[in-house]
């Protein structure tokens, strides 16, 4: 923050709803001092160098401070006063403005006599200071540590209790006559699927593509990988090659026109004996798909 202004607007219809952000500081620097002024234009008071605001301040003595004059008030009017901070930004007037004050007046209760009060020193003890005892210490902190404790304490006791009872009891042996099965048969590897349409087209409807590039068994696998890679991997891109591009499965359900707009991509399509179907809806057509794929 560079500086603060002390801002005073006399009570007026015309700026008795705005908010103190709506009162523009280039207006009433410009405005500073002209003859023409209007009376009840809002005006700078003072302006504060940063963090040298002071504590109390006198409204209305007729000085200048850095520039600008405090004017005397009028009596029988009525004035609010806010302060703006503003942020020593290059080429930016940014600032923020406290809220307005209670209306001021010169007919309203003086100040009692006296010195005006000072900001307390926070590097002294006042005498407002709240002194407590060691010994109320010393129950506070007992009252927060005693649960605390007795929290723990009753946890390594269950835990213990359990430790104990679990070493008690006899190991179970495994019910021989239990039989065991394997969650996944051994043969899954030369099961059959006659359902699958793509276990169906290799078996009833093989191209010589497929003919030269039989079902490789698991176990080979890793071999029939090392001799594709040779010479400089030629296999693979033979085998590429004798991929057939043409058309192998039907999607008429994603060329239909209701369900066009549902496909992301035209060339993303789902086939109708994998796609994944929804419950329809009110036997509304093409409500069952979706552009998806188990």
């Amino acid at each position: 923050i560079s500086h603060y202004y002390l801002i005073v607007v006399p009570e007026d219809k015309t700026t008795i709803n705005k908010n103190p952000d709506q009162f523009s500081t280039t207006e009433m620097i410009a405005n500073k001092g002209q003859k023409a002024e209007a009376p009840n234009a809002p005006y700078i008071a003072a302006k504060f160098p940063q963090r040298n605001i002071p504590y109390t301040f006198r409204l209305g003595t007729g000085e200048e401070y850095e520039g600008f004059r405090n004017r005397k008030l009028e009596r029988g009017k009525r004035y609010r006063i806010f302060i703006r901070a503003v942020v020593d930004t290059p080429q930016k007037h940014l600032y923020t403005s406290s809220p307005f004050s209670e209306f001021l007046a010169l007919d309203m209760r003086e100040v009692p006599p006296g010195d005006p009060p000072l900001r307390p020193n926070p590097h002294e003890p006042s005498e407002n200071d709240v002194r407590v005892s060691s010994q109320h210490k010393e129950t506070g902190l007992l009252r927060v540590i005693g649960p605390i404790i007795a929290a723990l304490l009753l946890c390594i006791i269950f835990v213990a209790l359990f430790i104990i009872k679990k070493r008690r009891q006899p190991c179970k042996t495994p019910d021989q006559a239990a039989v065991t099965r394997p969650l996944i048969p051994a043969d899954l590897n030369n099961s059959k699927a006659p359902s699958d349409p793509v276990e169906m087209r290799r078996l009833n409807f093989q191209t010589p593509a497929m003919i030269s590039h039989p079902p490789i068994p698991i176990t080979e696998l890793a071999n029939h990988i090392e001799r594709l890679k040779a010479n400089d991997n030629m296999k693979f891109s033979q085998e590429y090659e004798s991929i057939e591009p043409g058309q192998q499965f039907t999607w008429e359900h994603s060329n239909m026109e209701v369900n066009k707009p549902k496909n992301r991509y035209a060339n993303v399509i789902a086939y109708d004996h994998s796609r994944v179907i929804l419950q329809p809806e009110d036997n509304t057509l093409g409500s069952d798909y979706i552009n998806a794929n188990y």
